[in-house]
């Protein structure tokens, strides 16, 4: 018996060594359609601390970027890449006045 793996899945790994970019929406380069709408209705985080994982792609970045937009304290909780250091200037640029680490 061995394991089969989805193309799917070998074609998300090997996307995954690239840094993230200003166009990335919720699943790489897919856009979402109801992000935003949550997005326009989730309320400030000033004074807030936000931990996210992963934050180099996908949910983890767009929620980082989205928690830093809205004020809160962003901390990034990644291994240290070539990606991290992308995702992170990405989400500064998206939130200049955030502080992200």
């Amino acid at each position: 018996n061995s394991i089969q793996t989805p193309s799917s899945a070998i074609s998300r790994t090997s996307r995954s060594n690239q840094p993230p970019t200003a166009s990335m929406g919720i699943y790489g380069s897919k856009q979402s359609v109801v992000f935003p709408a949550f997005a326009q209705k989730l309320q400030r985080l000033d004074g807030k601390v936000v931990a996210i994982t992963g934050c180099t792609s996908g949910t983890g970045f767009v929620a980082a970027k989205l928690s830093a937009e809205k004020g809160a304290s962003v901390v990034m909780l990644n291994r240290a890449s070539v990606r991290s250091t992308a995702a992170l200037e990405l989400i500064r640029k998206a939130a200049p006045e955030a502080n992200v680490v």
